[in-house]
């Protein structure tokens, strides 16, 4: 019999082929229903057993236990329980693994020894425990992530025996999540379809000088050249990362307009657009941004700026940011609150407005000195959040950035962030992703 189910990630071993989450498909409600029914499947067993307190077996199942006690001591405790329960959380985010020990540093100790099964049934209890306490996402994100891993793997029967109660915790956080959403939280005025303009890119763009622009195939590369070259600006150069995608549509329709936001032609690739306005573009054969070829180009250029817009999920190197101008990024979250990927979904889950902040990058993530931040209204039901809108808004304030830049010579930073306030969020798993997505009425796609 065929499988119609659309829940794809708790299937495998998933141990050693490991989910990404990166760009989820929607679904709409037949997502949580098929959720719903791998997670009732998978606590069937053909060996009936009662749950029993799981035995520690290792250094990180002790260290685990020890956490799920803290956080029912005092406050103080319990803070210092939560701040080792997120480098945990990190490391599980990073690697999709809970190793067998870690040193001080979290590092772990055999990067071979990953499989002991315990370890993450302990952890979803400990992330439950610490939803439970903060009704932080990123715990909730972590567990459903973990909870794929228990639901596919083969397990002993003690610790199958615990997978009904994990799983209707989880059940339960979920249900309880959506139910505090409003119906909707975008008004009727902003579901209406875009307008069109007849605004067109500028024909004479004013050339950024100082300024270059590191670009790949992605729609968040097309929003941002399209956007500048509307507003009549345009970078010296830019330093394209891996190959390009050709379209087949190769004119430009009028530009459509949402909520004061000029939307991305996502027909037309970044090349093609690059080519009618006469930008240089260099090409760099790698896709990675912290490859020698990319460190040789910034090194021998005498730019002051770079606009960035790499490949997701790529953490620029220090070598790199230190090789000469300055990086100027475009985060789709308010920092120091939202740091970290795919930040819209969890902004609209936390009701509140999903916001940009331009900063400029460190070593670190998203730490760096902000220059400028502004909140945007949600996205309507018929938009794609991941495609158009997250690249939309992020391209609205680099417009208002490089406007600056164009009429003073430079940027000023307006806030210096300390790295310990704020939150990490990480690749959002499809059930939240879902949850967002219903909250503003999006329809399914049927592609």
């Amino acid at each position: 019999m065929t499988d119609t189910s659309v829940y794809h990630y708790a299937s495998g071993n998933l141990l050693e082929e490991r989910n990404t989450y990166f760009y989820s498909a929607y679904h709409g409600e037949k997502l949580l229903y098929d959720w719903q029914a791998r997670r009732l499947g998978g606590c069937d067993s053909s060996i009936q057993t009662s749950a029993s307190v799981l035995d520690a077996k290792t250094q990180t199942d002790h260290l685990i236990n020890g956490l799920i006690h803290a956080l029912d001591e005092s406050p103080e405790e319990a803070a210092t329980a939560l701040s080792r329960v997120d480098r945990l959380v990190q490391n599980f985010e990073v690697t999709k693994r809970i190793f067998d020990g870690y040193d001080d540093s979290w590092r772990a100790l055999d990067r071979k020894r990953y499989h002991n099964s315990v370890s993450y049934a302990l952890f979803a209890v400990l992330l439950s425990k610490a939803y439970e306490k903060t009704a932080s996402l990123t715990y909730i994100n972590a567990l459903l992530k973990c909870s794929d891993i228990l639901n596919a793997i083969d397990l002993p029967p003690d610790v199958r025996a615990h997978l009904p109660a994990l799983f209707a915790k989880e059940r339960r956080y979920v249900e309880s999540l959506r139910s505090s959403l409003p119906p909707s939280l975008v008004s009727e005025a902003e579901t209406k379809p875009p307008t069109t303009s007849e605004k067109t890119k500028g024909t004479h763009c004013q050339i950024l000088a100082g300024v270059i622009m590191i670009a790949c195939a992605s729609a968040r590369s097309q929003a941002y050249i399209q956007a500048l070259l509307t507003n009549g600006m345009a970078p010296e150069e830019v330093i394209f990362l891996g190959p390009d995608q050709e379209r087949a549509q190769n004119t430009r329709p009028p530009v459509r307009q949402w909520a004061g936001l000029a939307l991305p032609d996502l027909a037309e690739s970044f090349s093609t657009t690059c080519a009618k306005a006469g930008i240089r573009v260099r090409k760099i054969t790698s896709p990675d941004v912290n490859s020698d070829e990319v460190l040789q180009s910034l090194e021998q250029t005498d730019a002051r700026l770079v606009m960035y817009s790499g490949i997701g999920g790529q953490i620029v190197h220090k070598r790199i940011i230190e090789a000469g101008p300055r990086f100027l990024h475009m985060h789709a979250g308010w920092l120091p609150e939202y740091r970290g990927s795919t930040t819209v979904y969890y902004s609209i889950l936390n009701m509140e407005r999903p916001s940009v902040s331009a900063i400029y990058l460190d070593d670190k993530i998203d730490t760096g000195p902000i220059l400028k931040r502004q909140s945007y209204q949600a996205p309507p039901s018929w938009m794609d959040v991941d495609l158009v809108y997250d690249g939309a808004i992020r391209a609205d304030l680099l417009c208002q950035i490089m406007g600056d830049y164009q009429k003073h010579g430079e940027l000023n930073s307006t806030a210096t962030q300390m790295p310990e306030v704020g939150r990490t969020y990480y690749v959002i798993h499809p059930v939240l992703k879902h949850l967002a997505l219903l909250s503003i009425g999006a329809k399914q796609n049927d592609a």
